[in-house]
């Protein structure tokens, strides 16, 4: 038991350590009127960190591939 109290002060650093890494993935919320991300809709990869950091930071997020959204643009009517 004393073991894993020792390691407890390391663990809260490495989780803190990796918050940091993950919000660094949006630090553009600074360009935002309000940095806090409630619906977001990725176009890009759902495993990708940029999708792991806006799940961990936003309310609700969407994410799109890129491929199903060049599917559905092509079969839209062309004018």
């Amino acid at each position: 038991m004393a073991v894993s109290l020792q390691n407890e002060p390391a663990a809260r650093q490495a989780r803190r350590d990796q918050d940091i890494l993950t919000a660094r993935r949006i630090d553009w919320r600074f360009l935002l009127p309000n940095p806090e991300l409630k619906q977001v809709l990725l176009v890009g990869a759902a495993e990708s960190a940029l999708a792991a950091a806006l799940e961990r930071f936003c309310e609700a997020l969407t994410v799109v591939e890129p491929q199903r959204l060049n599917q559905e643009a092509a079969s839209l009517p062309q004018p």
